[in-house]
C-alpha cells in the first residue's frame, strides 16, 4: 500500500539532531521521487501546461530547481551569519525561471545540474559555502 505523500511529510519527531536526520532522509526521498517522475517526461511534454495557469511543466520543474538553491542559500545564511539572500531580486528569480522553462529534459536530470538534496546541496548546507 502507497502512503499518501501528505503523510510522508509529517514529522512527529521532537527537534534535535535526529530530526534533521530524518527531515533530510524524506527531502531526499522526496526528490528521488520527483526525478523519477521528471525523468519520464519527453521534451514536448515540458511544454505542456502544468496547473499552474500560464506555467508549462517546464517551468514548474525549473522553478523547484532555482528554489531549492535559493533555500539552501538561506540555510548557508542561517548557519554562517553571512547574508545570503534566497534570489537576487524577485524579477532575475522570474528571468531564472522564464529561461530554464525551454530547457530540454535530460537538463533536468542530476548529472545535468539538477539539486540532489540528498547530495551536494545537503553537504554545502552542513558546510555552511555554495
Amino acid at each position: 500500500m502507497t502512503v499518501p505523500w501528505w503523510k510522508m511529510a509529517c514529522v512527529n519527531q521532537p527537534p534535535g539532531p535526529r530530526s534533521v536526520d530524518l527531515t533530510i532522509a524524506r527531502i531526499s526521498e522526496a526528490t528521488d521521487r520527483l526525478i523519477e517522475s521528471a525523468s519520464a517526461l519527453a521534451d514536448g511534454q515540458l511544454r505542456d501546461p502544468s496547473l499552474l495557469p500560464g506555467w508549462s511543466r517546464g517551468h514548474v520543474l525549473t522553478h523547484l530547481a532555482r528554489n531549492a538553491d535559493g533555500l539552501s542559500n538561506l540555510l548557508i545564511w542561517a548557519r554562517t551569519g553571512v547574508e545570503t539572500p534566497q534570489y537576487t531580486s524577485r524579477d532575475d528569480r522570474d528571468a531564472q525561471i522564464e529561461e530554464g522553462s525551454g530547457r530540454p529534459a535530460a537538463s533536468f536530470l542530476p548529472r545535468h545540474g539538477w539539486p540532489r538534496s540528498g547530495g551536494c546541496a545537503d553537504r554545502r548546507i552542513r558546510a555552511g559555502t555554495r
